[in-house]
């Protein structure tokens, strides 16, 4: 059941909350572009079996959340909306996992113009302390893609309806590699299952529009420079990823040299929406919280 904070200027930030009877930190899932919480609430309700607090959102403007009048959309913007929901939430010590577009917005975060570098291995805002962070599928700027969103076209004569769904399976199919959708791809049912969700939710094509913009104007290349050697940041990035390139994981391993690489035990052949490959809890969620949950940081640039 969805919770909704309204912000100072007027927008309305919808969120859910899970989590267990446990000590660890909550954990706290920023979305990418034109995703909502629904695209992922599997995983956070697998995460929520071992955190005290499982913590998702809607970016403004989108899914349950609704934009304030006459405001830019910026990568900015959406790391303050984040950091109003915890502080609204009263939360002090939590982590970090941004997917793709929320990636930025979690390096927004770590870079906050506010942020300290109290501890050697958190980060503090304002009394909120951020003690590590998974990048999952992202990137430092707008980035290296085999998607054209100029490209997108549908034939003319068709339904509004009709449009849609062309549109929104063109967008799908570049979640995955080609080998597992299509006729007897292993995840093409999965993928039919999001195209009908992702037609029965509130997406506007203006707010995915504006998202998009907000990335082509953020480059966090020499801010994440200045993150604590010791912040724990883990890389999540498939070689298959049709949306990011890989390459894009290594530039940021070279602004965040201690950042450890997630490679699961099947490799790293795998796509842009990465939670749908493997097994959820042994491939994914269980090394994560493993990951964050460890007491100290092994060497730089080293892999799990």
């Amino acid at each position: 059941m969805s919770e909704v904070l309204t912000l100072d200027d007027g927008a309305k930030i919808a969120y859910r909350t899970y989590g267990s009877n446990t000590t660890h930190f909550p954990l706290v899932m920023i979305n990418g572009l034109s995703a909502i919480m629904q695209d992922w609430d599997e995983l956070a309700q697998a995460f929520a079996e071992t955190r005290k607090a499982v913590v998702m959102l809607d970016h403004r403007g989108i899914g349950e959340s609704y934009l304030a009048e006459d405001q830019d959309y910026t990568i900015m913007m959406m790391a303050n909306d984040v950091l109003s929901l915890l502080r609204h939430l009263n939360l002090t010590r939590v982590q970090l996992l941004g997917f793709s577009m929320g990636g930025l917005v979690t390096q927004a975060i770590l870079t906050h113009p506010r942020a300290k570098a109290t501890g050697k291995n958190f980060i503090e805002i304002d009394g909120l302390q951020i003690y590590g962070a998974v990048l999952a599928a992202t990137f430092t700027k707008l980035p290296r893609s085999e998607f054209r969103p100029d490209k997108l076209s549908t034939p003319q004569g068709v339904s509004r309806e009709e449009r849609d769904r062309i549109i929104t399976r063109t967008m799908l199919e570049f979640q995955y590699d080609k080998s597992v959708v299509g006729k007897g791809g292993i995840l093409d049912a999965k993928m039919q299952r999001r195209i009908e969700e992702s037609l029965h939710s509130r997406r506007p094509q203006i707010v995915i529009t504006q998202q998009a913009g907000a990335i082509s104007q953020y480059d966090s290349r020499e801010a994440l420079k200045s993150l604590p050697k010791h912040l724990p940041v883990l890389l999540i990035q498939g070689k298959r990823d049709r949306m990011v390139n890989y390459e894009e994981s290594q530039t940021i391993q070279e602004c965040i040299p201690g950042a450890q690489r997630y490679i699961p035990p099947q490799g790293e052949e795998y796509g842009h929406m990465w939670f749908d490959y493997y097994d959820l809890h042994r491939s994914w969620v269980v090394p994560i919280c493993e990951f964050l949950d460890q007491p100290a940081i092994p060497s730089p640039a080293s892999r799990i």
